[in-house]
This record gives structure tokens, C-alpha cells and sequence, in this order.
């Protein structure tokens, strides 16, 4: 599938393959939208079933961190993370609108927060 992303500028919507050539050395940004660190690896787990996938991070802060492929929101010029769900038993605290200081609503399907007083994505 093609998209329009911008004036007159068609990209291919196709999913393609990442390479681990590809993944190793790229930035990755947290769901907040922060630069955590880089990609030192990918490995697959041993002893689950089914078998899944972890990317090493190399954190800016100094040591390394196996993280899921699931926790992936998406990957391209950078790798980024979904946002960090509440722990269970943990205090929702409300997210809040940086303009106007209304609620904000998580669409899942956009994985985005959106201000209804506003009307935009924050």
C-alpha cells in the first residue's frame, strides 16, 4: 500500500524486514518520547514457548536491558517503546493537557494521547 505522508510524497506502506544490521546501533526513544539509548543486540529467549524476541539496550545511564519485542511500538529511523502502563495496584495519576490542562484520553488505536477540548493529539 502507498501513502500520501506529505505534499506530493509518497511512501510505500509495505512491511518490510528489519535486519539485525539494521536494528544494531539505532536510537531508542521511550513511550514519553526520550532518547533511552541504543540497540547493542537482538537475541531470542530460550525455554519459552512460543519463542520470542528481545532487543539488548544499551542504556545512556550506564548498563544494559533486555527488552521485548512486544514493548515495540514501532521501528524505522529509531526504535519506539509503547508507553508504560500503570502497575496493577498503582494510583492512576491523570494525564493532563500541556495547553489547556484538560483530561487527556489514551486512543489505543493510535496508541496517542487526545485532548477533546482542544481537539488534537498531544
Amino acid at each position: 500500500m502507498y501513502v500520501l505522508k506529505e505534499k506530493d510524497e509518497i511512501v510505500n506502506e509495505k512491511p518490510e524486514a528489519l535486519t539485525k544490521d539494521r536494528l544494531v546501533g539505532m536510537k531508542v526513544i521511550d513511550g514519553a518520547g526520550y532518547h533511552i539509548g541504543e540497540v547493542k543486540d537482538v537475541a531470542f529467549t530460550v525455554g519459552t514457548t512460543p519463542v520470542s524476541m528481545v532487543m539488548i539496550l544499551k542504556k545512556k545511564k550506564g548498563g544494559d536491558e533486555d527488552i521485548s519485542w512486544e514493548e515495540v511500538q514501532a521501528a524505522g529511523d529509531f526504535v519506539v517503546l509503547k508507553p508504560k502502563s500503570a502497575a496493577p495496584g498503582a494510583t492512576a495519576t491523570a494525564a493532563t493537557c500541556s495547553t489547556c490542562g484538560g483530561p487527556l484520553t489514551y486512543i489505543q488505536q493510535y496508541q496517542r494521547w487526545y485532548c477533546t477540548r482542544c481537539q488534537k493529539y498531544v
